[in-house]
């Protein structure tokens, strides 16, 4: 597996969905069955990213655990054609509703959503290791 811990803005996280194209694209990685992009504050933008990603059509496994994924990202992926022949979707320490987690479930995809955590009160979410 491929795995990028892509962390926070207050530990020194600077990249954007649209560094993370070149991987998206699948052509970095042809033979790429499973990606991690974990960890990540922006969790949600990734999952919007991968609608229309090439690499997600060549995954068995996609982890998008540690990071700050909510019901926004948790939409993005229940609406994405291609996220129903993975093997494995890793969303574990998440910030997505009973009724989304469900919706994931029922893809046919074995999903890991354990540590289901709610935002603060401020709507804060947190990576699972920022220090």
């Amino acid at each position: 597996m491929n795995t990028w811990n892509c962390g926070s803005e207050s530990y020194g996280f600077e990249a954007s969905v649209e560094d993370l194209r070149p991987i998206l694209s699948g052509n970095r990685f042809p033979k790429l069955k499973s990606l991690g992009l974990r960890g990540s504050e922006i969790t949600d933008d990734i999952a919007k990213a991968l609608k229309d990603a090439p690499i997600l059509k060549q995954l068995e496994v996609l982890d998008l655990s540690l990071g700050t994924l909510g019901n926004e990202g948790a939409e993005a992926l229940v609406q994405n054609p291609h996220i129903k022949h993975l093997k494995l979707l890793d969303i574990h320490h998440h910030f997505v509703s009973d009724e989304l987690v469900e919706q994931l479930k029922s893809l046919g995809s074995e999903v890991d959503a354990s540590e289901q955590l709610k935002d603060e009160e401020d709507g804060y979410r947190y990576v699972a290791v920022s220090e």
